[in-house]
């Protein structure tokens, strides 16, 4: 299973500003397919939001069944910045960078929930 801290960190460095497609996605998608999904990607949208890349992933065919909705891209870096903002750095315990505290920091936990589900469950 990808370490949380790591996945979110390459997820941090792939900058996704809307429209958000590819790098960022390539990583969702290297982490999702060793825990057993299938992974699913499609482009979809018109401007001045899009196109947009989406990914659908799904794990199996019998419940329980599981579902998160998110998104990965981000609106660009602002003022304010002391660095990179796609570049992630931990600072103490917080680790700052575009989409630390959005759905960048949220997805990968989310994307390992199944697993753990079904661990606990023993059937894993």
């Amino acid at each position: 299973m990808p370490d949380v801290i790591e996945l979110t960190k390459a997820l941090i460095a792939a900058e996704s500003v809307t429209p958000a497609r590819g790098t960022v996605f390539d990583v969702l998608e290297a982490a999702l397919i060793p825990l057993g999904f299938t992974v699913e990607r499609f482009v979809e949208g018109e401007a001045p939001d899009g196109p947009v890349e989406n990914l659908l992933a799904t794990r199996g065919d019998a419940g329980p069944h599981f579902a998160f909705a998110g998104h990965l891209d981000v609106v660009p870096p602002g003022p304010g910045w002391t660095g990179d903002a796609f570049v992630p750095e931990v600072r103490g315990e917080l680790l700052y960078g575009r989409g630390a505290v959005d759905m960048k920091e949220r997805s990968p936990p989310s994307s390992q929930r199944p697993h753990a589900c079904r661990r606990k469950a023993g059937s894993a």
